[in-house]
């Protein structure tokens, strides 16, 4: 009959609480209590509601005051950081009025609030708590801020962060750190967004584009694509990095707000969607991103055009060669093949490089164009570009004597 709910009708505080009742046992059932209120009562405070409703409303805020809602739109916060300045003691002009339907709110006054603005806002400081977060001033920027210049997102962030990839931050007041906005112009402007690519002095219809890398770091070359793939670098980053700040398995890496997580830019030249298929590098050289220095490969395809590993479960190989190990208890060196799971020898040896070079034969022949060849431009041209003479001493660890013979066990 009052169209409110039972909590509602019997709140304290509400204007049209119903008063009168009384607590009797229902008349229909063995146990059980209720609260009755006398008819015409109610039809009373029925027609006393509604003729309150049908009048023009009564405003609750006087002129010159606004609610909460209107003071958190004037300093730019949300209810909740507005109720933890109240709770801090930071707002003190707030003043509690009973509203039209019968409750309590709390009014404040714009001039009051006009003054507080300027005390908080005004003040020479790095962090103002504003907008639900810190203020930051014109010349600087938060995380948030800096990711979406340089297009990448919170994960790359990191990655990029610990390989000392982005300027130095400052820490004021106990609130977040803050990066100046000249330093990631400055570094957008000799790597990244802001560098422009330039025409390949040594080839026609190539460019170089520099790499956006670590700071301090000017070594780490330039990325080569053909002039066809210009526009992939509208509005994006290059960089020297791995997906999602891994470190291993580096190429060239294009970031973009769209994007932010990075996308090899071998992938994005050769137009390759299906996940199963891997770009690859003719020349061996991951800078070398032209069309025709790419092929698409399987992952298994890829696997067996991977490099020498360094280390197996924490230990120095013993050869520097691919599919090449030294036996200690025969003392020679022996030359292994994995196709499909399956191990092949290839045969013992008196010298590393003829294992070496039995292991490329194998591995022309198993995996042809995708595999990873100790040798691959020959014998003579790896002796020469180690400093090596094919008159050093065989039998030992280095480049032993007589590359081309070969004392199968």
């Amino acid at each position: 009959m009052l169209g409110v709910t039972p909590g509602t009708m019997t709140n304290k505080d509400y204007r049209w609480r119903l008063t009168g009742g009384k607590n009797v046992n229902y008349p229909d059932r063995v146990r059980g209590r209720c609260n009755i209120y006398p008819l015409a009562e109610v039809e009373r405070l029925a027609a006393a509601k509604a003729a309150a409703e049908s009048e023009p409303p009564v405003p609750d805020i006087p002129d010159g005051f606004v609610d909460r809602e209107g003071a958190c739109r004037i300093f730019g916060v949300t209810a909740r950081q507005w109720g933890h300045w109240i709770t801090d003691g930071r707002v003190t002009c707030g003043v509690t009025v009973f509203s039209r339907r019968g409750g309590r709110a709390s009014i404040y006054p714009i001039e009051a609030l006009k003054k507080l603005r300027e005390d908080l806002y005004a003040r020479d400081k790095l962090y103002n708590y504003a907008r639900g977060n810190f203020h930051v001033p014109a010349g600087w920027g938060r995380r948030l801020e800096t990711c979406q210049m340089l297009g990448i997102e919170r994960a790359t962030w990191e990655g990029w962060k610990a390989e000392g990839a982005l300027p130095a931050g400052e820490r004021f007041d106990g609130g977040p750190v803050l990066y100046r906005t000249e330093d990631v112009k400055r570094m957008l402007q000799n790597k990244g967004l802001l560098a422009p690519p330039r025409p390949d002095p040594n080839a026609t219809g190539v460019y170089r584009v520099p790499l956006w890398t670590p700071v301090g770091n000017s070594d780490a070359g330039e990325a080569i694509i053909d002039a066809e793939s210009l526009p992939l670098l509208d509005g994006a980053v290059l960089a020297w990095a791995s997906a999602r700040g891994r470190s291993e398995s580096k190429a060239v890496y294009l970031y973009r707000p769209e994007s932010p997580a990075g996308t090899a830019l071998r992938r994005l030249v050769m137009v390759l969607e299906d996940a199963t298929q891997q770009a690859g590098h003719v020349n061996r050289d991951p800078l070398d991103c032209r069309r025709e220095n790419l092929f698409a490969r399987t992952i298994k395809e890829k696997t067996r055009g991977t490099c020498k590993m360094k280390a197996r479960k924490g230990q120095p190989c013993t050869s520097r060669f691919k599919g090449v190990f030294f036996e200690s208890w025969t003392k020679k060196w022996r030359a292994n093949i994995e196709v499909d799971g399956r191990r092949h020898s290839l045969g013992r040896y008196g010298d590393e490089m003829a294992a070496a070079q039995a292991y490329d034969e194998a591995a022309r022949r198993f995996f042809g164009q995708y595999a990873w060849l100790n040798f691959p431009d020959g014998v003579d041209a790896w002796l020469e570009e180690e400093g090596f003479t094919r008159s050093a001493g065989a039998g030992g660890a280095g480049a032993g004597g007589g590359a081309g013979a070969r004392t199968a066990a």
